[in-house]
């Protein structure tokens, strides 16, 4: 679930002559401090701009969110269906094809790993909109080879595969929301806005993509093919570049593409994350803040390979019933980060919304862990949707951390963090699941994996804490 909720997420411009603080880096003259110290310093000279210097360019932030639902939409269609033609290209053996997807998650957050950061720090020298051009097509090549060789398993793997090493959409959006928000106060406005946009598919997607596959077998695998170019092409014609380090392109020439290309020098195409990432964590405000991210993304990656476990042996659910709670989590990112996380913004202080939406996950996690009856399940989804203002608002308060040449660069680092962890968290929470609906178990558990999840957002929300008290802190 905590991938589809990472939208999860108009810049003074740079003299036309200067290059980005990453191109600056690799430059250095024998002599001169190592990287490592110019990123250091680059962090702690934060930029200080007031909320009335800036204003979000409503106009931009709008033809962006309008590309977000049209993707949204078809990335959600495929939710129920890719699973089901993963068994089918496997003769119909789910645990054939349980093994086969938990191989693909794992191989591609290793992929993503180093895809991430390399076409964040990309985007700081090309622009975001080539980037996100890039991912769509990415995504639109993997749904249209899925489509006409489902059936063919190594197709079917290598589609996946390109779609992580290309498919970095949402860093990406991460990216142009901290371009067109940062220095004005209204960066968690803008991260929840996204994220209610997002909402707003999450509900219609599976749901249409159900249907579209009862008409005929990847059908919806289509759809998402079509709707992935309707995405691409209002892209190219409407999504304004938001990086104020390079001069827009608005007919996105390929020669002018080719030639910001051909100005970086290799040492800034760099694919290898590690030294970035360990860059990032040298900050001792955007370390913490990193590390709260990231354990509360692996807290809500175990949710979504566990949940159909989960409801089938406590409650007996099926499929259907599943993906109606699911399609109520739409509706709680909707509200939770559509209308409270404005509402919260404007009447609280980031620390606060922060730190009680950390708490309220805690109590949410437990409540599902000691759910006896759907409707106490229910009920710890509404609770958790009071939770959701935090991830926009965390977003935002990165944002505020940085240069705004240097948005790509973090941002890809974040997402470097968090997909790092996203093959732990089915492997945490499936063994947990399994071994207390064991035999072996002292008790008789299948709540246990919610558990461990209240444990890491309670330790979010003791890294968050320490990180918002520190006096460097913008």
């Amino acid at each position: 679930m905590n991938a589809m909720t990472k939208l999860i997420e108009s810049s003074s411009s740079l003299p036309s002559t200067q290059l980005p603080d990453a191109a600056i880096d690799s430059a250095e003259e024998p002599g001169t401090p190592d990287e490592g110290d110019a990123f250091e310093d680059t962090f702690g000279e934060r930029m200080s701009m007031s909320s009335a210097s800036k204003t979000v360019n409503q106009t931009s932030l709008a033809l962006v969110l309008v590309n977000v639902f049209l993707s949204g939409v078809s990335l959600t269609l495929v939710i129920p269906v890719l699973p089901k033609l993963l068994i089918l290209a496997l003769g119909g053996n789910a645990s054939s094809a349980a093994y086969y997807q938990g191989s693909i998650q794992f191989f591609g957050g290793i992929i993503e790993i180093f895809a991430a950061p390399f076409w964040g720090r990309l985007s700081d020298s090309i622009g975001r909109k080539p980037v996100l051009l890039i991912a769509l097509l990415g995504l639109c090549a993997e749904m249209l080879l899925i489509y006409f060789f489902w059936h063919n398993v190594v197709i079917f793997i290598a589609a996946r595969m390109l779609a992580s090493a290309a498919g970095v959409y949402f860093s990406t959006l991460s990216t142009i929301y901290a371009d067109l928000s940062a220095g004005t106060g209204r960066e968690a406005q803008t991260y929840g806005i996204s994220g209610a946009v997002f909402g707003m598919s999450f509900i219609c997607g599976p749901i249409a993509g159900g249907l579209l596959e009862k008409k005929g077998t990847g059908l919806a695998v289509l759809a998402s093919a079509f709707c992935l170019m309707l995405s691409f092409v209002f892209a190219v014609l409407f999504v304004p570049e938001t990086s104020s380090g390079v001069i827009a392109d608005p007919f996105l020439r390929a020669s002018s593409v080719l030639e910001r290309v051909q100005s970086i020098r290799i040492a800034e195409m760099d694919a290898n994350p590690f030294p970035r990432v360990l860059k990032l964590l040298r900050d001792p405000v955007l370390s913490r803040l990193a590390q709260a991210m990231m354990l509360d993304g692996l807290a809500f990656g175990g949710l979504q390979s566990v949940f159909f476990f989960f409801t089938s042996i406590r409650f007996g659910w099926d499929s259907s019933e599943a993906g109606m709670f699911f399609a109520l989590v739409g509706v709680c990112m909707l509200v939770g980060q559509g209308l409270l996380t404005p509402l919260f913004s404007q009447r609280f202080p980031d620390r606060a919304v922060i730190l009680f939406g950390y708490f309220v996950e805690t109590v949410h996690w437990l409540i599902y862990a000691l759910a006896m009856t759907p409707g106490m399940l229910y009920f710890g989804l509404c609770v958790g949707a009071l939770g959701y203002p935090a991830g926009p608002t965390i977003k935002g308060v990165v944002a505020r951390q940085v240069q705004p040449e240097e948005q790509g660069t973090v941002q890809g680092s974040l997402a470097a963090l968090q997909i790092m962890v996203r093959p732990v968290s089915p492997l945490l929470a499936n063994s947990v699941f399994a071994f207390f609906t064991s035999a072996a178990a002292p008790v008789f558990f299948p709540g246990a994996p919610f558990v461990v999840c209240a444990v890491l957002s309670s330790l979010s929300l003791i890294i968050a804490s320490r990180a918002l008290s520190n006096p460097d802190l913008k």
